[in-house]
């Protein structure tokens, strides 16, 4: 019986040494979980940056297209805006591109991105349905 009592004990001890290092786990992976940017959201820091690229590009702030994401697909808001569907992807392949370099990645890896990014766009249908990311 006492042996029963102190494996219970034991038992008890590392469930709860195991909730309490939950929060530490979480902070080392950035302080939000995975797959979060800290907006509580959902989305990692790739689509917000994504979405930041995307309201600068439209002359609108991220909560601006956002909110209008609620109501229209983004090829109704690039039309809105005065811009067609060419140019504005012209304008994110620039971003990008960009982005990369000023990451350190080799010409090969952007042309790999670049390519990766055109495939992507030939399979959207402007209703953002479809999964996003380079590590799909």
């Amino acid at each position: 019986m006492k042996r029963l009592a102190t494996l219970s004990a034991a038992a008890a001890s590392l469930a709860i040494a195991g909730l309490l290092l939950i929060p530490s786990l979480v902070s080392a992976q950035g302080g939000h979980g995975y797959g979060s940017n800290g907006a509580g959201d959902g989305h990692g820091n790739g689509y917000r940056q994504m979405l930041d690229t995307k309201a600068q590009i439209l002359g609108m702030t991220t909560e601006e297209l956002r909110t209008r994401l609620g109501d229209k697909t983004l090829f109704q808001i690039i039309e809105d805006q005065g811009l067609t569907e060419n140019q504005f992807r012209e304008e994110m392949s620039v971003a990008a591109e960009a982005r990369w370099q000023e990451r350190g990645l080799s010409a090969e890896e952007v042309a790999e991105r670049q390519a990766m990014r055109l495939e992507n766009q030939g399979n959207c249908d402007g209703t953002g349905g479809g999964r996003h990311g380079m590590n799909r």
